[in-house]
């Protein structure tokens, strides 16, 4: 989301270190490893109001008057667009079954219910994880463990969608326009995706979702160890709302 923002003006710069850093280099943004300047302050209320953008947002903190935004470039490495174009193509789906907080963790036995169904009808299957896990041995079909961001945007940009939890690959895919559906429990849309269209986002239904970990909105301490509406979603739901985006 801040790619978007600094690509809109060159005076933004980021402090960011390891794969934050890989990262944002992807996008072109300029990044430096000792923090100064203006932090961004975080308000999740303000994300709830209709009609008002997270980009306008942030820029707006930031003390930016941008009118039009623009999608962050690129440049993928050439090594890296070989191996995607080895690996992967047009019946390509990129599962990402791991995410940075637990609350944002469908069920294991639900991605691994969710590869076979989409193996079943024809699809490749592209599980990424970030290190060599035992839980790659659940998962049939091709595994990329431990690859980079500029391997794993280029598998993307071969690819015929992005499923995923967290929202790290959800931005990712949509700076680079690539199909993703990401499956969200206490993550609010507006607050992530509303900027980029290619991003879909499904939910569970039981009245909490979208509660960005605010008590206020029903998070609970339960919720650390897992989401509830997150986890009411079937593997059958997720793969029809797949086939649906992809029609």
């Amino acid at each position: 989301m801040t790619a978007w923002i600094s690509n809109s003006c060159p005076a933004v710069v980021h402090y960011a270190t390891g794969q934050h850093k890989e990262l944002l280099e992807l996008f072109g943004q300029t990044v430096v490893t000792r923090q100064h300047g203006m932090k961004d302050p975080f308000d999740p209320d303000e994300y709830e109001q209709p009609f008002i953008s997270p980009l306008l947002l942030r820029a707006k903190r930031l003390g930016m008057e941008i009118r039009e935004f623009k999608r962050p470039e690129f440049e993928i490495s050439p090594a890296a667009v070989q191996f995607a174009d080895q690996q992967a193509n047009d019946k390509t789906i990129m599962l990402f079954p791991l995410a940075s907080r637990l609350e944002r963790i469908w069920s294991m036995a639900y991605w691994i219910d969710l590869s076979e169904l989409l193996l079943n009808a024809g699809f490749q299957v592209m599980t990424c994880l970030p290190s060599d896990r035992s839980l790659g041995e659940d998962f049939r079909g091709k595994k990329m463990i431990g690859m980079g961001w500029h391997f794993l945007a280029a598998l993307m940009l071969r690819s015929r969608m992005v499923v995923c939890g967290c929202t790290g690959p959800a931005h990712v895919a949509g700076n680079l326009n690539v199909p993703c559906l990401c499956l969200s429990g206490p993550t609010a849309r507006g607050a992530i995706y509303d900027h980029v269209p290619s991003v879909r986002q499904i939910s569970g239904q039981i009245g909490c979702e979208g509660c960005f970990f605010q008590a206020a909105q029903g998070f609970r301490p339960a919720c650390f160890h897992g989401c509830r509406s997150l986890n009411s979603l079937m593997p059958e739901t997720v793969y029809d709302r797949i086939l649906q985006n992809l029609a």
